[in-house]
């Protein structure tokens, strides 16, 4: 991989992440260890163990390994040698045992080195539980949990933030007892007995649903914190702007306030409120969850929503044959006649579901693997270069002036229908698909930027924050940074703690806090 002075520092600091560098073409390393990705993630030996080892591979002449967590998929990482002989069965085939017990679970740290600084993609190992000064109110210690995905819980305690090591997604029982695992002893390391749990107002979340629970049978405070106020909270602490602040947060899903499925979002709000000033325009999501699993469900219900099938289902089923062949071999016609009748079809303003649509439109994962599989796979065919040389998408900017300049509307809708025609547009007069992806990245961040600064116009005195999982686009992070300060914006990105899920319960702790202290004064 190439190796930049700054990502060396990181490489061999105390903290030994992983590391995310960009891999030399024709690097020695098997196709299937990072499919459809430009960078790998590196790590040096981070214990005398690890040492150790190196010296045999080094001796053999061998000069890297390749490396996972010892544990099954969406499960936590196995600590004990009878836990790993009895769950890593089947997977493993030698065992390198130790007499020396592991106390606490921590998933590696993975970070990634930009030209506009650092990013956390997972703060774990090496820098969970450090504390992070936040200016909170005086009082007592107050509980986060977090989300469902990408979960980390938070004490706030004394002015100071210790978020916890990564737990992982709470869908699995093990990965569950974990989460009780990391409450327990991040209050018992240290000493706190919390006043109030915080917790997101998904109804649905199990970690929500515990934190109910616990505040209901301890007799304390439970506050529900929106999902995306969490995200524009975490950023204000980290940068201890008081609010209130504009916030633009884009990641894959969160519970609106209204109950529908928010992710490209402008708000307004300090530690307190907040309050929706814009987002992307609502497209439907067919199946809603299976939707995120089957990317080509949502191509066809953008390019429905866009026009560019008709409005008879019949005839888009054969419109789809012939304009998009790759597509129309997958179930279309049962997505059409749901999105013909709005049946299972909720609304989403999410970016991540934008960068899926446009990924499976060009042929980049129908069907995914994992989380943001295909959005990362896209990402990867482009460059700043190539987005700062690619040409807008026509009539994107206009209409979003447009619609600013007409009446006056408590949300402004950004013209997503209209990226999702350029990129069709694109794709139909046989463009490459790395070409597509660097159009969309930039007319994305051109949508973007520039509704920061219209709404901004009506607020010049707020502070800018960037948050949300879609942030860890480098690419992106950096295009809509360098739009905004050419307007004279100066955004604040998180750089201490992810901007994805992993960084919800620091905001959620800090919204909390503020509004005990609001609600004792």
């Amino acid at each position: 991989a190439e190796v930049t002075p700054g990502e060396e520092a990181v490489l061999t600091s105390p903290a030994a992440p992983i590391v995310l560098l960009a891999m030399h073409s024709g690097a020695a390393v098997a196709a299937s260890v990072a499919p459809g990705h430009r960078h790998l993630g590196v790590m040096l030996p981070p214990t005398p163990l690890h040492l150790l080892l190196f010296d045999e591979v080094v001796a053999r002449g061998i000069g890297a390994l390749v490396m996972t967590s010892g544990n099954v998929a969406d499960e936590p990482i196995c600590i004990g040698n009878d836990d790993a002989l009895e769950h890593l069965r089947g997977i493993a085939d030698r065992w390198l045992l130790h007499d020396r017990p592991i106390a606490r679970r921590a998933d590696d740290s993975v970070l990634q080195v930009t030209a506009h600084g650092m990013l956390h993609v997972r703060r774990s190992r090496g820098y969970a539980p450090a504390p992070l000064p936040v200016a909170a109110p005086s009082g007592g210690a107050v509980l986060a949990v977090g989300g469902d995905l990408k979960n980390t819980v938070c004490l706030l305690k004394d002015g100071l933030a210790f978020l916890s090591p990564h737990v992982g997604e709470l869908d699995d029982l093990t990965t569950r007892a974990f989460f009780m695992e990391t409450v327990d002893g991040l209050c018992g390391l240290l000493e706190a007995t919390p006043v109030a749990i915080a917790y997101d107002e998904h109804p649905g979340y199990t970690g929500a649903q515990w934190a109910r629970r616990e505040a209901e049978r301890r007799g304390i405070v439970g506050c529900g914190v929106q999902h995306h106020h969490a995200h524009l909270a975490a950023v204000m602490a980290e940068h201890r702007l008081p609010g209130p602040c504009l916030g633009l947060i884009l990641d894959g899903t969160g519970y609106g306030s209204d109950g529908g499925i928010w992710g490209g979002e402008l708000l307004v709000g300090d530690f307190v409120q907040c309050e929706r000033v814009g987002s992307l325009e609502p497209m439907p999501l067919p199946g809603g969850d299976a939707a995120i699993r089957a990317p080509w469900r949502i191509t066809v219900s953008y390019l429905w929503r866009a026009g560019l099938l008709g409005d008879d289902p019949r005839r888009a089923v054969a419109q789809l044959a012939t304009d998009w062949p790759a597509l129309a071999r997958w179930p279309v016609a049962g997505v059409l006649e749901m999105l013909e009748r709005d049946v299972n079809s909720p609304a989403t303003s999410s970016c991540g579901r934008l960068f899926d649509a446009v990924a499976a439109m060009a042929g980049i994962g129908h069907e995914t693997a994992y989380e943001a599989q295909a959005a990362m796979e896209f990402m990867a065919l482009t460059d700043e270069a190539a987005v700062a040389a690619a040409a807008p998408f026509p009539g994107v900017l206009d209409e979003l002036r447009r619609r600013k300049s007409g009446p006056a509307t408590p949300c402004l809708e950004l013209p997503t229908a209209l990226v999702v025609r350029g990129a069709a547009d694109m794709i139909q007069a046989g463009a490459k698909v790395a070409e597509v992806s660097a159009a969309f990245h930039r007319a994305l961040a051109d949508l973007l930027a520039e509704a920061v600064v219209l709404v901004h116009a009506d607020r010049p005195d707020l502070p800018v924050v960037l948050g949300g999982g879609v942030f860890l686009n480098a690419i992106l992070a950096a295009a809509i940074t360098e739009r905004l300060e050419r307007c004279g914006i100066s955004a604040h990105l998180p750089r201490v703690v992810s901007p994805g899920d992993g960084g919800l319960s620091l905001g959620q702790a800090m919204v909390a806090a503020h509004r005990l202290a609001t609600k004792a004064n």
